[in-house]
Protein backbone atom coordinates (compact mmCIF):
# COMPACT_ATOMS: atom_id res chain seq x y z
CA UNK A 1 0.00 0.00 0.00
CA UNK A 2 2.96 2.35 0.61
CA UNK A 3 5.21 3.03 -2.40
CA UNK A 4 8.02 5.57 -2.62
CA UNK A 5 7.72 7.37 -5.97
CA UNK A 6 10.53 9.90 -5.57
CA UNK A 7 12.61 11.21 -2.70
CA UNK A 8 9.73 13.46 -1.62
CA UNK A 9 6.61 11.74 -3.01
CA UNK A 10 4.95 8.64 -1.55
CA UNK A 11 1.95 6.83 -3.01
CA UNK A 12 -0.56 5.46 -0.50
CA UNK A 13 -2.97 3.01 -2.07
CA UNK A 14 -4.91 1.91 -3.92
CA UNK A 15 -7.34 2.42 -1.07
CA UNK A 16 -10.91 1.20 -0.77
CA UNK A 17 -12.82 -2.04 -1.22
CA UNK A 18 -13.26 -2.14 -4.13
CA UNK A 19 -10.23 0.03 -4.76
CA UNK A 20 -11.09 3.60 -5.53
CA UNK A 21 -8.05 5.89 -5.25
CA UNK A 22 -4.34 6.31 -4.59
CA UNK A 23 -3.32 9.36 -2.58
CA UNK A 24 0.08 11.01 -3.10
CA UNK A 25 1.84 12.53 -0.10
CA UNK A 26 4.52 15.18 -0.60
CA UNK A 27 7.08 15.40 2.21
CA UNK A 28 8.73 18.81 1.85
CA UNK A 29 8.99 21.97 3.94
CA UNK A 30 5.23 21.99 3.56
CA UNK A 31 3.68 18.55 3.82
CA UNK A 32 0.76 17.94 1.51
CA UNK A 33 -1.54 15.29 0.14
CA UNK A 34 -3.00 15.36 -3.36
CA UNK A 35 -6.71 14.59 -2.99
CA UNK A 36 -8.48 13.25 0.07
CA UNK A 37 -10.47 10.32 -1.29
CA UNK A 38 -13.94 9.40 -0.08
CA UNK A 39 -14.70 9.12 3.63
CA UNK A 40 -14.43 5.32 3.47
CA UNK A 41 -10.65 5.52 2.94
CA UNK A 42 -9.85 8.16 5.57
CA UNK A 43 -8.79 5.68 8.26
CA UNK A 44 -6.42 3.65 6.04
CA UNK A 45 -5.06 6.87 4.56
CA UNK A 46 -4.19 8.20 8.01
CA UNK A 47 -2.57 4.87 8.89
CA UNK A 48 -0.64 4.92 5.64
CA UNK A 49 0.68 8.40 6.28
CA UNK A 50 1.95 7.36 9.71
CA UNK A 51 3.54 4.25 8.23
CA UNK A 52 5.25 6.46 5.63
CA UNK A 53 6.69 8.64 8.41
CA UNK A 54 4.40 11.61 7.78
CA UNK A 55 2.25 12.24 10.87
CA UNK A 56 -1.17 13.56 9.79
CA UNK A 57 -0.88 16.50 12.19
CA UNK A 58 2.14 17.69 10.18
CA UNK A 59 0.13 17.90 6.94
CA UNK A 60 -0.28 21.59 6.11
CA UNK A 61 -2.11 21.32 2.77
CA UNK A 62 -4.85 19.09 1.42
CA UNK A 63 -4.73 19.87 -2.31
CA UNK A 64 -7.78 18.73 -4.26
CA UNK A 65 -7.71 18.17 -8.01
CA UNK A 66 -11.52 18.37 -8.24
CA UNK A 67 -14.55 17.79 -6.08
CA UNK A 68 -15.90 14.46 -7.34
CA UNK A 69 -16.72 12.33 -4.33
CA UNK A 70 -14.03 9.70 -4.94
CA UNK A 71 -11.42 12.49 -4.78
CA UNK A 72 -12.81 14.97 -2.26
CA UNK A 73 -15.84 13.48 -0.51
CA UNK A 74 -13.89 12.53 2.61
CA UNK A 75 -12.12 15.87 3.10
CA UNK A 76 -14.34 16.66 6.08
CA UNK A 77 -13.31 13.44 7.82
CA UNK A 78 -9.58 14.27 7.64
CA UNK A 79 -9.48 17.81 8.94
CA UNK A 80 -9.71 16.95 12.65
CA UNK A 81 -6.68 14.65 12.25
CA UNK A 82 -4.92 17.35 10.22
CA UNK A 83 -5.51 20.43 12.41
CA UNK A 84 -2.76 22.43 10.68
CA UNK A 85 -3.97 21.78 7.15
CA UNK A 86 -5.59 24.21 4.75
CA UNK A 87 -7.73 22.73 2.00
CA UNK A 88 -6.91 24.05 -1.47
CA UNK A 89 -9.62 23.42 -4.05
CA UNK A 90 -10.16 24.61 -7.65
CA UNK A 91 -12.21 27.78 -7.41
CA UNK A 92 -15.14 26.35 -9.38
CA UNK A 93 -15.50 23.54 -6.83
CA UNK A 94 -15.19 25.51 -3.59
CA UNK A 95 -18.90 26.13 -3.04
CA UNK A 96 -19.65 22.41 -3.39
CA UNK A 97 -17.04 21.57 -0.76
CA UNK A 98 -18.41 23.91 1.91
CA UNK A 99 -22.01 23.07 1.05
CA UNK A 100 -22.24 19.69 -0.73
CA UNK A 101 -26.05 19.74 -1.03
CA UNK A 102 -26.12 20.31 -4.80
CA UNK A 103 -23.19 17.97 -5.34
CA UNK A 104 -25.06 15.17 -3.62
CA UNK A 105 -28.29 15.93 -5.49
CA UNK A 106 -26.35 15.44 -8.71
CA UNK A 107 -24.36 12.45 -7.49
CA UNK A 108 -27.13 10.30 -6.00
CA UNK A 109 -28.79 9.30 -9.32
CA UNK A 110 -25.39 8.79 -10.95
CA UNK A 111 -23.57 6.89 -8.20
CA UNK A 112 -26.44 5.07 -6.52
CA UNK A 113 -25.14 2.40 -4.14
CA UNK A 114 -21.55 3.50 -4.68
CA UNK A 115 -22.27 6.26 -2.20
CA UNK A 116 -22.80 3.60 0.47
CA UNK A 117 -19.36 2.18 -0.32
CA UNK A 118 -17.70 5.60 -0.36
CA UNK A 119 -19.22 6.95 2.84
CA UNK A 120 -20.96 10.18 3.81
CA UNK A 121 -20.18 13.59 2.35
CA UNK A 122 -20.30 16.47 4.83
CA UNK A 123 -19.40 20.18 4.64
CA UNK A 124 -15.86 21.39 5.14
CA UNK A 125 -15.69 24.55 7.29
CA UNK A 126 -15.21 27.53 5.01
CA UNK A 127 -12.41 28.93 7.19
CA UNK A 128 -10.32 25.86 6.34
CA UNK A 129 -10.74 26.23 2.56
CA UNK A 130 -8.97 28.41 -0.02
CA UNK A 131 -9.64 28.58 -3.78
CA UNK A 132 -7.05 27.72 -6.42
CA UNK A 133 -6.86 29.66 -9.67
CA UNK A 134 -5.60 28.38 -13.01
CA UNK A 135 -1.83 28.96 -13.39
CA UNK A 136 -1.44 29.61 -9.66
CA UNK A 137 1.80 28.39 -8.06
CA UNK A 138 1.86 26.34 -4.86
CA UNK A 139 5.16 26.60 -2.98
CA UNK A 140 5.94 23.56 -0.83
CA UNK A 141 9.68 24.24 -0.50
CA UNK A 142 11.75 22.31 -3.01
CA UNK A 143 8.51 21.25 -4.65
CA UNK A 144 6.72 23.84 -6.77
CA UNK A 145 3.32 23.00 -8.22
CA UNK A 146 1.63 24.85 -11.08
CA UNK A 147 -2.17 24.56 -11.30
CA UNK A 148 -3.33 23.92 -14.86
CA UNK A 149 -6.86 23.47 -16.21
CA UNK A 150 -7.84 20.02 -17.45
CA UNK A 151 -11.59 20.42 -17.71
CA UNK A 152 -12.62 17.66 -20.12
CA UNK A 153 -13.31 15.30 -17.23
CA UNK A 154 -15.09 17.97 -15.19
CA UNK A 155 -15.24 21.79 -15.39
CA UNK A 156 -13.71 22.11 -11.92
CA UNK A 157 -10.65 19.89 -12.50
CA UNK A 158 -7.02 20.94 -12.28
CA UNK A 159 -3.80 19.05 -12.75
CA UNK A 160 -0.59 19.98 -10.92
CA UNK A 161 2.74 20.23 -12.71
CA UNK A 162 5.82 19.50 -10.63
CA UNK A 163 8.59 20.19 -13.14
CA UNK A 164 11.09 18.18 -11.10
CA UNK A 165 8.93 15.09 -10.61
CA UNK A 166 6.07 14.95 -13.10
CA UNK A 167 2.36 15.72 -13.34
CA UNK A 168 -0.33 14.93 -10.81
CA UNK A 169 -2.79 14.15 -13.59
CA UNK A 170 -6.11 13.94 -11.71
CA UNK A 171 -8.60 12.13 -13.96
CA UNK A 172 -7.30 13.60 -17.21
CA UNK A 173 -5.48 10.43 -18.33
CA UNK A 174 -7.98 7.75 -17.44
CA UNK A 175 -7.60 4.73 -15.18
CA UNK A 176 -4.52 2.51 -15.39
CA UNK A 177 -5.27 -1.10 -14.48
CA UNK A 178 -1.90 -2.34 -13.33
CA UNK A 179 -2.62 -6.07 -13.49
CA UNK A 180 -2.96 -6.00 -17.28
CA UNK A 181 -1.36 -2.66 -18.13
CA UNK A 182 -4.56 -1.40 -19.78
CA UNK A 183 -6.36 1.94 -19.60
CA UNK A 184 -10.02 2.84 -19.39
CA UNK A 185 -11.29 6.41 -19.79
CA UNK A 186 -12.60 8.53 -16.94
CA UNK A 187 -15.68 9.91 -18.65
CA UNK A 188 -18.47 10.16 -16.07
CA UNK A 189 -21.63 12.25 -16.30
CA UNK A 190 -22.84 14.90 -16.00
CA UNK A 191 -20.25 17.15 -17.68
CA UNK A 192 -17.75 14.98 -19.56
CA UNK A 193 -16.49 16.84 -22.66
CA UNK A 194 -14.89 14.46 -25.13
CA UNK A 195 -13.07 16.97 -27.42
CA UNK A 196 -11.71 18.78 -24.38
CA UNK A 197 -10.61 15.50 -22.79
CA UNK A 198 -8.54 14.76 -25.91
CA UNK A 199 -7.04 18.26 -25.74
CA UNK A 200 -6.19 17.67 -22.08
CA UNK A 201 -4.29 14.48 -22.92
CA UNK A 202 -2.39 16.32 -25.65
CA UNK A 203 -1.66 19.26 -23.32
CA UNK A 204 -0.13 16.97 -20.70
CA UNK A 205 1.94 15.27 -23.40
CA UNK A 206 3.25 18.68 -24.52
CA UNK A 207 4.43 19.38 -20.97
CA UNK A 208 6.90 16.50 -21.49
CA UNK A 209 6.76 15.22 -17.92
CA UNK A 210 9.07 12.46 -16.78
CA UNK A 211 6.24 10.83 -14.86
CA UNK A 212 2.46 10.90 -14.55
CA UNK A 213 0.99 10.34 -11.10
CA UNK A 214 -2.47 8.85 -11.54
CA UNK A 215 -5.01 8.65 -8.71
CA UNK A 216 -6.39 5.52 -10.43
CA UNK A 217 -4.07 3.90 -9.45
CA UNK A 218 -0.35 4.19 -10.19
CA UNK A 219 2.62 6.37 -11.05
CA UNK A 220 3.99 5.70 -14.54
CA UNK A 221 6.99 6.83 -16.50
CA UNK A 222 5.80 9.14 -19.27
CA UNK A 223 6.61 8.67 -22.94
CA UNK A 224 5.06 9.64 -26.29
CA UNK A 225 3.83 6.07 -26.72
CA UNK A 226 2.03 6.21 -23.36
CA UNK A 227 0.04 9.28 -24.39
CA UNK A 228 -0.69 7.75 -27.78
CA UNK A 229 -2.06 4.66 -26.04
CA UNK A 230 -4.26 6.69 -23.70
CA UNK A 231 -5.62 8.89 -26.48
CA UNK A 232 -6.23 5.81 -28.61
CA UNK A 233 -8.36 4.23 -25.88
CA UNK A 234 -10.48 7.38 -25.58
CA UNK A 235 -10.92 7.56 -29.35
CA UNK A 236 -11.89 3.89 -29.66
CA UNK A 237 -14.43 4.09 -26.80
CA UNK A 238 -15.87 7.22 -28.41
CA UNK A 239 -16.22 5.50 -31.78
CA UNK A 240 -17.80 2.33 -30.36
CA UNK A 241 -20.32 4.30 -28.31
CA UNK A 242 -21.10 6.75 -31.11
CA UNK A 243 -21.87 3.81 -33.41
CA UNK A 244 -24.70 2.76 -31.10
CA UNK A 245 -26.63 5.90 -32.05
CA UNK A 246 -29.04 7.24 -29.47
CA UNK A 247 -29.48 4.27 -27.17
CA UNK A 248 -29.52 4.80 -23.42
CA UNK A 249 -28.78 1.13 -22.73
CA UNK A 250 -25.52 1.25 -20.77
CA UNK A 251 -25.40 -2.54 -20.43
CA UNK A 252 -25.68 -3.13 -24.15
CA UNK A 253 -23.02 -0.56 -25.02
CA UNK A 254 -20.76 -1.92 -22.27
CA UNK A 255 -20.90 -5.34 -23.95
CA UNK A 256 -19.73 -3.74 -27.20
CA UNK A 257 -16.82 -2.10 -25.37
CA UNK A 258 -15.90 -5.37 -23.66
CA UNK A 259 -16.02 -7.22 -26.96
CA UNK A 260 -13.45 -4.77 -28.32
CA UNK A 261 -11.35 -4.90 -25.12
CA UNK A 262 -11.72 -8.52 -23.86
CA UNK A 263 -8.74 -8.21 -21.51
CA UNK A 264 -10.83 -5.93 -19.31
CA UNK A 265 -12.83 -8.96 -18.14
CA UNK A 266 -9.69 -10.91 -17.34
CA UNK A 267 -7.69 -8.37 -15.41
CA UNK A 268 -10.01 -5.78 -13.86
CA UNK A 269 -11.55 -6.67 -10.53
CA UNK A 270 -15.25 -7.37 -11.28
CA UNK A 271 -16.55 -4.73 -8.85
CA UNK A 272 -14.22 -2.12 -10.37
CA UNK A 273 -15.19 -3.16 -13.90
CA UNK A 274 -18.88 -2.71 -13.07
CA UNK A 275 -18.13 0.78 -11.77
CA UNK A 276 -16.13 1.67 -14.88
CA UNK A 277 -18.82 0.44 -17.26
CA UNK A 278 -21.62 2.10 -15.34
CA UNK A 279 -19.97 5.48 -14.84
CA UNK A 280 -17.68 5.89 -17.83
CA UNK A 281 -19.70 4.21 -20.56
CA UNK A 282 -22.71 5.99 -19.07
CA UNK A 283 -20.85 9.30 -19.14
CA UNK A 284 -19.94 8.96 -22.81
CA UNK A 285 -23.55 8.09 -23.62
CA UNK A 286 -24.61 11.17 -21.69
CA UNK A 287 -22.10 13.26 -23.68
CA UNK A 288 -23.63 12.11 -26.99
CA UNK A 289 -27.14 12.76 -25.66
CA UNK A 290 -26.18 16.33 -24.76
CA UNK A 291 -24.52 16.86 -28.15
CA UNK A 292 -27.63 15.55 -29.95
CA UNK A 293 -29.86 17.87 -27.97
CA UNK A 294 -27.67 20.86 -28.76
CA UNK A 295 -27.72 19.96 -32.45
CA UNK A 296 -31.52 19.97 -32.66
CA UNK A 297 -32.92 23.08 -34.37
CA UNK A 298 -34.80 25.42 -32.10
CA UNK A 299 -38.56 25.09 -32.29
CA UNK A 300 -40.27 27.92 -34.18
Amino acid sequence: MIRRVTERITAIGPLGNPKVITIYAINDEEKAIIDAGPASVSAPLLSGLREAGIPPEEITLIILTHIHIDHAGGTWSLIDSMPNAKVLVPYRGLKYLVDPTRLLQSAVPILGDLLNLWGPVKPVPSERVEPLQFNQKIDLGETQLTCLPAVGHAPHQMIFLDEANGVFAADALGIYHEKCGKFTPTSPPPAFDYPQAIRDIQMIRELEPDRVLLPHYSSLEASPSLFEEIEGVYVRWHDIIEAEGRTDDVSMVSEDVLEEFPLYRDCIEPAVLRQVMRLDVGGMLDYFKRMNQQAKPAAK
